[in-house]
């Protein structure tokens, strides 16, 4: 019979010492809590004192989160609206770029044909030393725009070769005396 009392006395020893443990465990979660909750107050509203009451706290930070989620959505549309837009704009740049190549080219290649014309009429020879600049030299391979020959007398790619001869020097005009006799017979009468 005493080996039940004693069987008795050492399950009620060791039944006090697990409900002492878990009331241990049960006060550090509680206080564990408590500094979250602590905590969470003070983020909610750092420029006053933070609250104890733990409904309050969690209807504020409901509030605040609910407040951030529009901010959120309202920071994704405008996000969103902009995105577009840049999208249309970098669209609108990258066409205004071929537009400027294109006008490029077709300005190099008037020029040219402007420089071959005027370099077959006998009054537009150039004077010595003059010059007007000509971008053959970034063009195309070899300096010359694709399709179209180097003018007479350059050599394309030669660098610093970027210029090509003015082509509207005019001969000085020589203003020549004429009797009324020889205006007479050059000019018609005016009727």
């Amino acid at each position: 019979v005493e080996v039940g009392e004693d069987d008795d006395q050492g399950e009620g020893q060791e039944g006090g010492q697990a409900k002492h443990k878990k009331s241990k465990r049960e006060k550090l979660r509680r206080e564990a809590l408590n500094d979250r909750f602590m905590n969470l107050s003070a983020l909610l509203d750092p420029s006053k004192p933070p609250k104890s009451d733990k409904a309050t706290i969690v209807t504020e930070a409901a509030e605040v989160i609910s407040g951030l989620r529009k901010e959120l959505a309202t920071l994704s549309s405008s996000l969103e609206s902009l995105a577009k837009l840049n999208e249309t704009q970098e669209k609108e740049k990258s066409s205004l770029y071929a537009d400027k190549a294109a006008l490029i080219q077709d300005k190099i290649k008037l020029e040219h044909q402007l420089h071959c014309f005027m370099s077959h009429m006998p009054f537009a020879s150039p004077q010595p030393g003059m010059s007007f600049p000509m971008p053959f030299a970034a063009a195309g391979p070899g300096g010359a725009p694709p399709g179209l020959l180097a003018p007479p007398g350059m050599k394309m790619g030669a660098p610093g070769n970027h210029h090509m001869p003015v082509m509207w020097s005019f001969p000085p005009l020589v203003v020549q005396s004429t009797t009324a006799e020889e205006d007479a017979k050059l000019r018609a009468p005016v009727a």
